[in-house]
Order: structure tokens, then C-alpha cells, then sequence
């Protein structure tokens, strides 16, 4: 529009019959330029941002968004307000009070479903050119989304961007992108992953399937599809966290870490192969993978994180090489032991506590399919829900053992438990949520300790 008002301009101050007038051109801002044939020498027309046409401005005051103005000349999406249809053209620029600004910046959590449950029926988001950045949650819980194009103008993605867009399937970095946000692709199905080969920071080599930082070689997002480069050196923290069609990946010998969380929630991964390049296991890089059955932890490992395969509901084998000097799995006793302090740090149903485990660690068991077991008495310290949510329904504490840690039996199925008077220290909820649980002995030493300890329902005796 402006365009051809200046053009009509040129046109009018160029013929004789109106030189004697001033030509006035109202822009689309509301203000008003003065052209006279006595002060006029040239007209021309830059690029920038006054040379949007009336259709490509929306008005705030009867759009379907919420705008922020960011500075005098930008804006940004706060929210969508009303789902109109299925498809969300978001608009370039937007009239605010008679001025025009442009919209750079999706707004964090602009299109979280928890703010507008509408929002879950948008399928098509079309982004302008104009798009610097899309903040953290900007499309949570767009469990619809099917298709979106990120333009080349966009240099970050913030956190967890588009987690819970379930039905994305692919994605394309263009080469604009410096910054991804951690979780930026949660719980979103994926099947392809691409880079732009131009990108300077990222990259997804060999048609890898995921996303590589490329500085670091650290794959930190990656899909069902993804085949790891031998290049990788690192897995990153929840690279495949919460990928559920994921069943098998190899992980190549240039591997040398592999992040908390990496694994995380893969339910249906079957299997993993750990090569004996990776020295560090992260926090629970594997943790809720029920479908998990095996694992053998290779000699290089030399350092594995809390819960790194915590609640893996299905694992009956666990086998540490022999050569590892860090942790071993002694007497072909299924667990996971750190070798220096005679800790088990995770167990299996099938595991057997060696008679030399001196403690059972923080969360060992947790949430195992474990319905009996032999505590030795060489253990003198069961640690915080070493047990917890397991179906044990029946438990010898042996008279080796000093403290109970909190929450260490909590939700068994225990129907009666005694106590032994070794024991000095009981931590609160050891035996919360244990409902069929009626009676309980505990030593005379503990009288007035045991306040927090037990479900309500139990009756204590002491002897």
C-alpha cells in the first residue's frame, strides 16, 4: 500500500498541472508525510520495517492474541485467546494504539494449553519471518500440532519450547538457530530430526536422525529413528527422555559419557549395550525403563549417578565386568555393588545380598518387582527407600542392622515386621503406606521414636 502511495506521489509531483499542490500521505501508523513539487528532488524506498502492507498488520484491539511491546518498534505474542480454527497464522506486525510494531518473539508459554485447553486443537502454526525467538513453553501441551516451520529468522528456542506436542513428528533447525532450551522436544513422537547444514552450532551429521551440538559432539536431542554417529562423544542430559517408541540403540565406542536422564521413561527399551568407552552414567540415565531386562555395566565406568536405573520394574540380570575397579556384581549375585565401600546401590528381583554388603543404598530396590529377599548379617544400614514400593510381604531384619532410613519399606505389603534391638535408628515413614501392615515389635530402646514411622493403622508392641 505504501508502495503505491509513494509511487502515485512521484506520479502527481512529476506532471506541471499539480505542481502548484502538496501531495499527503497518510501511512499505515496513522501519521501523516507531506510532499510538495518545490521541496521534493527524489522519493525512493528503502527496505525495512515500514514497508509492510495493510494486510500484514493486525490491529491489537480486535486480533485473537494478546501482544507485550517489547520496545518502540517490537512485540512479542503473549497468548492466544480465542481458537478460531485449526490452523494459527501468527501475524508480522500489529497496530498498538495507532503505531505499528514488529512481532519478533513468541512468548514463553503463549500457547500452553494449561492457560486455554482450546489450544490442543491447533494443528498448523505458521510463523513469520519476523520471529527472533519462541520462549520457554511457548507451545506446551499443543498435543494436536502436527506442522510447524521454523523460519529462518529465529536464533532461540527456549526450554521445553514444544514439550508435549505429541503429534510432531519432525523438525527442522534452520541455520538462523544458536540457542536450544533443554526439553525443548519432550514427550513430542519424532521420527526426523534436521539441521540445516549451513548452522554453525548445531548439526545432524550423517543424517543422523538428532540434534548435535556441534562443538562438543554432544547429541542432545534425539527420536526413535536416530542412529548415534561414531563421532558422538557424549549423550546428552535427556537427550531421549520420555522417547516411548524407542526399543533398541547402539551406542557407538566414541561415547565416553552418557547424561542424567538420558533414557529417562523409554519405556519400551528393551535393550542397551554399553560399550566400555563410557566412563559416567548420570543420574537416572536409564531410570523407568520397565521394559529394561538386562544390563552389564563395562570395566571404563567409573562413576554412576542416583536412581541411574531406578524403577526399572523388569530387570532380572544385573552384571558388572570384572575387570571394572570401581563397582562389581561379586558372586554372580545380580546387583550392583561399589566395591570400596561394600554398598549394593541396585538391585533386581533376582538379586542375592551377598554376605559381604555391609549397606543397601538409597533407593536400591525401588519400585522392584521383589517379593522376598535375605537381608545378611553382615548389613548394618538399610538406606532411605531402599525398598520402597516393592511387593515384599514379608522381611527378615537382621540383628546386624543399626538404621533404618527414611521411607525405607514404604508401600510393601508387609503384614507384620519385628524390629531387632540393634536397630537405633528408625527414619520417618520407614514403614508409611505398608496398609495391610497390623502388628509390629520394635525394642524398648525406641519407645517415644517411633512416631513417624508406621501407618496408623498398626498396632506396636514392645518388648
Amino acid at each position: 500500500m505504501r508502495k503505491f502511495l509513494l509511487s502515485l506521489c512521484v506520479a502527481l509531483l512529476s506532471c506541471a498541472t499539480f505542481a502548484q499542490y502538496n501531495v499527503i500521505v497518510e501511512l499505515i501508523d496513522g501519521t501523516e508525510v507531506r510532499y510538495s513539487a518545490k521541496n521534493v528532488k527524489n522519493i525512493r524506498i528503502e527496505k525495512g520495517d515500514s514497508t509492510q502492507t495493510d494486510e500484514e498488520v493486525v490491529d491489537a484491539a480486535t486480533s485473537d492474541f494478546t501482544f507485550f511491546i517489547l520496545n518502540d518498534k517490537e512485540a512479542e505474542v503473549i497468548s492466544l485467546d480465542f481458537v478460531a480454527a485449526t490452523v494459527v497464522n501468527v501475524p508480522a506486525y500489529v497496530r498498538i494504539s495507532g503505531k505499528v510494531y514488529t512481532v519478533t518473539s513468541i512468548g514463553s508459554g503463549s500457547f500452553d494449553y494449561s492457560y486455554n485447553p482450546d489450544l490442543t486443537k491447533i494443528k498448523k502454526v505458521v510463523l513469520p519471518n519476523t520471529i527472533k525467538s519462541i520462549g520457554e513453553y511457548a507451545f506446551k501441551g499443543c498435543t494436536s500440532l502436527t506442522s510447524i516451520e521454523i523460519p529462518n529468522s529465529v536464533t532461540e528456542i527456549g526450554e521445553h519450547a514444544f514439550d508435549e506436542c505429541h503429534k510432531l513428528t519432525s523438525i527442522v533447525i534452520p541455520n538462523s538457530v544458536t540457542e536450544i532450551g533443554s526439553g525443548a522436544f519432550y514427550e513430542c513422537n519424532l521420527t526426523s530430526i534436521v539441521v540445516d547444514k549451513d548452522n554453525k552450532v548445531y548439526d545432524s551429521r550423517e543424517n543422523c536422525n538428532a540434534l548435535i551440538e556441534t562443538a562438543s559432539n554432544t547429541l542432545i536431542y534425539g527420536c526413535q529413528n536416530t542412529v548415534i554417529p561414531n563421532s558422538v562423544t557424549e549423550i546428552g542430559e535427556y537427550a531421549f527422555y520420555e522417547c516411548y517408541n524407542l526399543t533398541s540403540i547402539n551406542i557407538p565406542n566414541s561415547v565416553t559419557e552418557i547424561g542424567s536422564g538420558a533414557f529417562g521413561y523409554c519405556h519400551d527399551l528393551t535393550s542397551i549395550n554399553i560399550p566400555n568407552s563410557v566412563t559416567e552414567i548420570g543420574s537416572g540415565a536409564f531410570a523407568w525403563c520397565e521394559s529394561l531386562t538386562s544390563i552389564v555395566i563395562p570395566s571404563s565406568v567409573t562413576e554412576i549417578g542416583k536412581r541411574a536405573f531406578g524403577s526399572c520394574t523388569h530387570l532380572t540380570s544385573i552384571v558388572v565386568d570384572k575387570d571394572n575397579k570401581v563397582y562389581d556384581s561379586r558372586e554372580n549375585c545380580n546387583a550392583l555393588i561399589e566395591t570400596a565401600s561394600n554398598t549394593l546401590i541396585y538391585g533386581c528381583q533376582n538379586t542375592v545380598i551377598p554376605n559381604s554388603v555391609t549397606e543397601i543404598g538409597n533407593e536400591a530396590f525401588s519400585n522392584c518387582n521383589l517379593t522376598s529377599i535375605n537381608i545378611p548379617n553382615s548389613v548394618t544400614e538399610i538406606g532411605e527407600y531402599a525398598f520402597f514400593a516393592c511387593n515384599l510381604t514379608s522381611i527378615n531384619i537382621t540383628n546386624s542392622v543399626t538404621v533404618i532410613g527414611d521411607g525405607a519399606f514404604y508401600y510393601c505389603n508387609l503384614t507384620s515386621i519385628e524390629i531387632p534391638k540393634s536397630v537405633t535408628e528408625i527414619g520417618d515413614g520407614a514403614f508409611y503406606g505398608c496398609y495391610n501392615l497390623k502388628t509390629a515389635r520394635v525394642p524398648e530402646s525406641l519407645r517415644g521414636k517411633v512416631g513417624n514411622v508406621f501407618p496408623s493403622t498398626c498396632e506396636i508392641e514392645y518388648y
